[in-house]
């Protein structure tokens, strides 16, 4: 029968391993980094041929004005895509560069405190949630590294490390908040020590800056980032295909959630890093797809154990290796036809900006973010939402003036109302602009999107007399 108070035993109580990680021979360490290097490399041409998306778009264009804050959340995201681009240069490569860097640099994190280093390895670089997650500029790749790295330091009680990784998930996510709180509640009786406290109060002096900009616009970061609790909406299929997402090796970790709280100090780090997030993710429905990083903690905890259920995670991280193959190859060299093809939302961003700046006018307006932030990535122009007539989170705080002659794009609508009219613009008929996709057999293509352009004219009001 598995005794909890042995570190060394399995739910079967088969022992995790008879050789501990630094009595192995160099050369197996050194094998499982250069198969992270070659999957971290693979992980970077798969992407690369894509275009952005309209989320990846919006953080690039918050990354050209560097702040402490943004209206969707907080800075980190936004500051690593800029990096990336002054690194790398202007492209889509550029921009994702240091969100799938940070995916292999965390797997190798995670290793650190396993028996079984390759397996985690193997675990956290194939479970889908995780391994496609991390291949877009966005929060969940920063988030994930914050998260490891606070519970390997914790684990180990280097309390100044762990009040860093916690500052760093909650500058990407406000889901990070919850994970020194979490993390803190491990070991009740460790509270009467200052380390804790100390590493608290690391993590409380570098969300500083965020919260002096919260205060400055409202709390708008913090209101955007804690609305999917104030409002919560239980959708238990997003949750079951957050569960989906883990792969094959998913029916181990719900296993070890049910045990790991009962092992020794790591066990309980994990257990601890993962069980709260995970429980408000399935109550409220929020932040589904980011607590999906929360199973980082399960996944180090499944790795130490040995005998069969070691040969079980190791028959399931090779089956999802070969899924995540076949899915990095199909984003790279499409393999066919796919329903709801998650190609489809990287693709006509640059078709509507060249269809645009064809039309020589310096100044677009356009129904929602999304579309403006495509259009300023690839043409260069002065895109923005059409002022004063829907809210547009961020550019709000950059408010734009309204010319005399400009463009104006949105989604294809039909014969519906213009909102430019309200502003008292004249304009013609709508010239339609579509994004097509070749298909995979070679015979003919498919429509993914259709845009509506409007040259709208608008007379200057005229001058006041002088009194």
């Amino acid at each position: 029968m598995w005794k909890p108070s042995d570190p060394n035993a399995g739910p079967g109580g088969s022992p995790t391993s008879a050789v501990k990680p630094g009595a192995r021979p160099p050369i197996e360490g050194l094998l499982g980094l250069s198969l992270l290097a070659a999957w971290t490399a693979l992980r970077l041409l798969a992407p690369s041929a894509l275009e952005l998306s309209e989320e990846e778009a919006r953080l690039w264009v918050w990354g050209q004005h560097p702040a402490a804050g943004y209206a969707d959340g907080p800075p980190l995201p936004a500051l690593l895509g800029r990096l990336g681009e002054l690194i790398v240069g202007h492209s889509e490569l550029g921009l994702r560069a240091p969100f799938v860097l940070l995916g292999g640099l965390t797997a190798a994190v995670a290793a650190l405190p396993a028996r079984d280093r390759e397996l985690t390895l193997l675990l956290l670089a194939t479970a889908p949630g995780l391994a496609f997650s991390g291949l877009w500029a966005g929060p969940a790749a920063p988030l994930l590294a914050g998260w490891t790295l606070a519970l390997v330091a914790a684990s180990r009680g280097a309390w100044v490390l762990t009040g860093i990784a916690a500052g760093i998930a909650a500058q990407s996510s406000a889901v990070g908040l919850l994970l020194l709180p979490s993390l803190l509640l491990s070991d009740l009786r460790g509270l009467r020590a200052p380390g804790p406290w100390i590493g608290f109060a690391v993590a409380a002096a570098l969300q500083l800056p965020y919260l002096w900009w919260n205060l400055g616009h409202d709390f708008l970061g913090l209101r955007e980032g804690i609305a999917p609790l104030i409002t919560p909406a239980p959708t238990p299929a997003a949750f079951g295909a957050t569960l989906l997402g883990l792969g094959p090796v998913g029916p181990l970790l719900l296993i070890w959630l049910l045990i790991g709280w009962r092992g020794d100090r790591l066990d309980r780090v994990c257990w601890w890093g993962a069980a709260p997030t995970l429980l408000l993710s399935a109550l409220t429905g929020a932040w589904t797809e980011l607590a999906a990083v929360a199973w980082v903690g399960p996944i180090i905890g499944v790795a130490r154990w040995g005998g069969r259920w070691s040969r079980a995670a190791w028959a399931a991280g090779g089956v999802a290796a070969v899924v995540c193959l076949l899915g990095l190859t199909h984003l790279r060299w499409p393999l066919g036809p796919l329903p709801n093809d998650p190609r489809d939302r990287f693709a006509g961003g640059r078709t509507i900006a060249e269809s645009v700046a064809a039309w020589d006018i310096p100044v677009v307006f356009t129904a929602g973010a999304g579309e403006a932030a495509l259009i300023q990535y690839y043409s260069g122009l002065a895109a923005a939402p059409l002022p004063g007539v829907e809210s547009a989170g961020q550019y709000d705080l950059w408010p734009a003036q309204l010319v005399e002659h400009a463009l104006y794009v949105r989604p294809w609508r039909g014969n519906e109302p213009v909102a430019a009219d309200a502003l008292g613009y004249e304009h013609g008929p709508a010239h339609g602009v579509s994004a097509w996709v070749n298909l995979t057999d070679g015979e003919g293509a498919r429509l993914l999107r259709r845009w509506q352009v409007y040259e709208l004219s608008h007379a200057a009001p005229e001058p006041s007399p002088s009194p």
